[in-house]
């Protein structure tokens, strides 16, 4: 899985863009564009290999690395065009807009706690976290499933 903002390869990912408004309220920044998703995968450390599946609560992240922080003054027809290779937005152009872009992600050597028991799934015959202990583990090789 690649995040959408930065075409980074992840587990992980959460992006946001968002817009800087002016009215009689004031100014804000008004998302635009947010999203994230994750994906089961496989962890892999000195003790051997496990699926793990994203969408389990006991599953903490403990360490995202922000790979993009960013803020577009005045957005430039090559802005728009390079947003728009990844991103879809509602609103139509954002030529000229003030925009600020910043995508978090996890994978590849963060580290993620996970909680509960290795068991054997009879089913596929693979090895996946099912209930209660608690390992902090590092994300090495891991590949999506």
């Amino acid at each position: 899985m690649t995040s959408p903002l930065t075409n980074t390869a992840c587990v992980y990912y959460r992006s946001l863009v968002c817009k800087h408004v002016r009215d009689g309220a004031g100014a804000r920044w008004e998302p635009i564009f947010e999203k994230s998703q994750g994906c089961d995968f496989v962890l892999e450390d000195d003790e051997g290999r496990v699926n793990v599946e994203f969408e389990m609560p006991e599953l903490g992240l403990t360490e995202e690395t922000q790979v993009l922080n960013e803020v577009i003054e005045a957005v430039k027809v090559d802005d728009e065009t390079r947003l728009a290779e990844h991103v879809t937005f509602e609103q139509g152009s954002l030529l000229g807009e003030q925009v600020s872009l910043s995508e978090l992600i996890l994978g590849d050597g963060h580290q993620v706690t996970v909680q509960g028991t290795c068991a054997k799934k009879k089913k596929q015959g693979l090895y996946s976290i099912t209930a209660t202990e608690s390992k902090k583990v590092m994300i090495q090789n891991y590949e999506v499933i």
